[in-house]
């Protein structure tokens, strides 16, 4: 028996990550041109845990 996607859901990931890549992407490249690593980093990590915090809460919601 295959379940129906909850397409709400679905947006909502799709959503998450197109605004969490940028994230990640912007941190690399302000790292390559302007040589601050520490703002790199510090962007992409931001990308990271909000990426992380929506597959931890994913894993954590009570399936039906």
């Amino acid at each position: 028996m295959t379940r129906e996607p909850d397409w709400e859901m679905v947006k909502y990931y799709r959503f998450v990550t197109w605004c969490t890549l940028p994230l990640l992407a912007l941190g690399a490249v302000y790292m390559c041109v302007t040589g601050e690593v520490k703002a790199g980093l510090i962007t992409a990590l931001i990308g990271l845990l909000s990426f992380g915090g929506l597959r931890l809460s994913q894993s954590i919601s009570p399936k039906d």
